[in-house]
């Protein structure tokens, strides 16, 4: 039995119907689908009637939604899948929770992304990058990691207790918190290459650009938090790709190299620390907490494009 959680932004909500239709295949388990969605869409559920589907509305950030789907779950095993991922097969669900029985020292377990058929060149760049920063995370012990994909991953929430994802991030990456700070703590984290399910984030070179910009930020986050500077961010050589996707990866690179410097993020750590305050008053007042938090894509800091290569 598991419980699967989908935290759900109005951006993703056209792509949502194709996870809730990977899952409705699933066979060989019980499960319940949680799915903590912005309130201002509207869900026809009755479509997927086998699928015994709750809908939370909650107007604030991806960790408050997993926060909210882990104490809603009722089973002890909890996925979470992004709203914009889909299952490859009817029978990964199951292969998912055999994985974590055969690590019993595990907390967690989790898969890779695939690339849809028709992934335009961001996508592929995007995919590229992913599996780069997924792969710099493994140690050398047999596909143990640090960190495994917040889109793509189960849980054993009896060894987790009361242990949540960091509600106040707004930076990317917001998962990887938690797992560095479970790492700290002894848990253990694996990761299987044959556990991917399908991706179709829709990716432009604007959208590429802020991704870098957020996922620095995010890095350096964490790197002040929790004092963890263990992982470097490793690209292979791209001299074999084609020059198109070469040129789009290296971008990303440029810009994720210079948002993550210390001075720059120094400045947004400041702002980050303000705007979590407003960000508690607004929860007590009920007021969407979105609405005060920074648009990082407007910031001066984050404005340079002359050197980035990407085209806003």
């Amino acid at each position: 039995m598991i419980s699967v959680v989908i935290p759900c932004t109005p951006q993703e909500h056209l792509l949502i119907e194709k996870a809730l239709d990977s899952l409705a295949l699933q066979t060989g388990l019980s499960l319940e689908v949680i799915l903590v969605m912005n309130p201002k869409f509207n869900l026809e559920t009755r479509r997927w009637p086998q699928l015994s589907l709750a809908v939370i509305e909650s107007p604030i950030g991806a960790n408050h939604a997993r926060n909210v789907g882990l104490l809603r779950a009722k089973y002890d095993f909890v996925y979470f899948l992004d709203a914009d991922c889909a299952l490859a097969d009817s029978k990964q669900l199951l292969r998912l929770v055999r994985f974590l029985e055969s690590h019993p020292d595990a907390t967690a377990v989790g898969g890779k992304y695939s690339l849809p058929p028709d992934a335009n060149l961001d996508q592929q760049a995007y995919h590229w990058i992913q599996e780069e920063w997924l792969l710099s995370g493994l140690k050398s012990n047999q596909w143990e990691t640090h960190y495994l994909l917040g889109g793509n991953c189960l849980f054993d929430r009896s060894k987790l207790k009361s242990i949540q994802f960091d509600e106040t991030m707004i930076y990317g990456g917001t998962e990887v918190e938690l797992f560095i700070r479970l790492g700290q703590l002894g848990h253990r984290f694996y990761l299987s290459k044959d556990l991917a399910v399908f991706h179709f984030a829709p990716i432009n070179p604007s959208s590429l650009r802020k991704k870098a910009i957020k996922q620095a930020q995010g890095s350096e986050y964490i790197n002040e938090k929790l004092q963890f500077r263990h992982i470097r961010f490793k690209f292979r050589s791209t001299q074999n790709l084609p020059s198109d996707l070469s040129s789009r990866i290296e971008a990303y690179h440029r810009v994720f190299q210079r948002e993550k410097d210390p001075q720059n993020c120094k400045k947004y750590l400041g702002r980050f620390f303000i705007f979590s305050s407003l960000d508690f008053i607004t929860k007590s007042f009920d007021i969407y907490s979105w609405k005060f938090k920074i648009d990082q894509s407007k910031c001066p800091i984050t404005s340079k494009t002359s050197e980035s290569g990407f085209s806003s």
